[in-house]
């Protein structure tokens, strides 16, 4: 799909959708839960779809209405002997949360997975999850794409292609991770470990990055009654209890997402009449993004004409903040980008190359990037198949002096496939070619 947005004046109120990550944890511990929820507010974008997917597959049944889902949990007594096969799609939340949760529930299971998730990390898991009692091997794997060797092109893989089997009981104890890769894998180990009857410790042997996130999935365990205790020894760790019960809280409503309504935070600070008011959103500082306003306020302040901003605990806001940048003065270096490089683009790259694209100037570093602010003229997007390229370069096409086309646009429906719907709606005069 082809997309052109033209510049012109917009104007309007736009609903921030539901969170994506708290959704996917909402999604999760329902599904493990001792009786029935009902999950309000809810998006249903393809990661989420792919999530609610594969709780089916471990046995969850879901009831639809039009306010929202009804999980019944499953039957986690019954999953053993049996193989599991859990489709992942490009969704690496849904990939990394579960795989520590199926390993808990399973003795047999297969993981598959498409376009570059199966490229990015997941070493460090596999090793936790090995030391405690699971095998992995590769004997499905398409032509064997994925051995260490070979990770097959970096563009990622068109079709599905299959991660790994993984056998065996998983075992409780002291689980070892980095803290600087993903903090997902500490967030699906806090999720999977209650599950064991043994008691557990999860110890972070680097300093953990994106700590807001691990704290969000500890805040809605604690909605499912699942406490988890902090510990510190080198780096920060985890306690956790073996052989609780998630119990039901009935009803949730899913949380605003500031990480995709920072797209229109931007937009309305870029606009000169300041009219787009966003709605569905309350302070939430377990949603790193929300710092998006702070952050943005630094960027286009007239006063110092060189910043440093560092997004290594809301990494998802570089595209939009990038796209501040270019309108704004002076010079603005991105910092503690480590991990954008194994996102659905290698988004450092992709960031550079979008500003670039359409005249602005921009520069990769090693973990980062230096926008220098000169305006943004319009041109041709490549949205490298990233839904979060595709959003800030439709904003840009609105302030832009020409329009922007953004090739393979569909992407956006990763997180937000009312999106531009909503640009619509805001007056953008929003053009698309299937």
């Amino acid at each position: 799909m082809k997309v052109t947005v033209t510049p012109g004046k917009v104007e309007g109120t736009v609903k921030a959708n539901a969170s994506k990550s708290y959704a996917h944890r909402y999604l999760m511990a329902s599904a493990l839960s001792d009786k029935s929820v009902y999950i309000t507010n809810l998006t249903v974008s393809e990661d989420v779809q792919t999530t609610i997917d594969a709780i089916k597959a471990l046995g969850a049944k879901i009831d639809t209405n039009e306010n929202g889902i009804v999980v019944h949990p499953v039957k986690k007594d019954s999953l053993f002997g049996h193989t599991v096969q859990i489709h992942c799609n490009e969704s690496g939340t849904t990939l990394r949360l579960l795989l520590p949760i199926v390993a808990a529930l399973t003795d047999d299971a297969i993981f598959y997975a498409k376009g570059r998730l199966p490229l990015r990390p997941l070493a460090d898991l596999k090793e936790a999850l090995q030391s405690h009692g699971k095998e992995f091997s590769l004997e499905f794997c398409k032509e064997d794409l994925l051995n260490e060797d070979n990770l097959g092109e970096a563009e990622g893989f068109d079709e599905e292609v299959t991660l790994f089997r993984m056998k065996g009981r998983l075992t409780g104890g002291e689980y070892k991770l980095p803290g600087d890769v993903s903090s997902q894998y500490v967030s699906g180990l806090l999720m999977a470990l209650p599950l064991l009857k043994e008691d557990s410790i999860i110890k972070i042997t680097t300093d953990l990055q994106s700590t807001n996130y691990v704290e969000m999935t500890r805040q809605v365990l604690f909605r499912y009654e699942i406490d988890t205790q902090v510990i510190y020894d080198t780096h920060i760790g985890y306690a956790i209890e073996g052989g609780m019960t998630y119990q039901s809280p009935g009803e949730l409503v899913v949380n605003g997402d500031w990480s995709n309504a920072a797209n229109f935070i931007v937009l309305n600070e870029l606009t000169s009449d300041h009219a787009i008011k966003v709605l569905n959103l309350s302070p939430d500082f377990l949603q790193a993004d929300s710092q998006v306003i702070k952050l943005l306020h630094e960027i286009l302040s007239p006063r110092a004409l060189e910043r440093v901003i560092d997004v290594k605990n809301n990494p998802d806001l570089l595209p939009p903040l990038a796209v501040a940048a270019a309108f704004g003065e002076g010079v603005t270096t991105f910092v503690g980008g480590k991990r954008l490089r194994y996102k659905e683009s290698d988004r450092l790259n992709s960031t550079v190359e979008m500003i670039n694209a359409l005249g602005g100037v921009a520069e990769e570093k090693e973990e980062g990037i230096v926008i220098t602010g000169s305006g943004i003229l319009g041109g041709t997007v490549n949205s490298f198949k990233d839904h979060r390229i595709v959003m800030a370069a439709s904003i840009a096409g609105i302030i832009a002096s020409h329009p922007v086309t953004i090739l393979e646009a569909e992407a956006v429906n990763k997180s937000y496939p009312e999106f531009f719907e909503v640009l619509k709606s805001l007056g953008a005069n929003v053009y698309i070619e299937d």
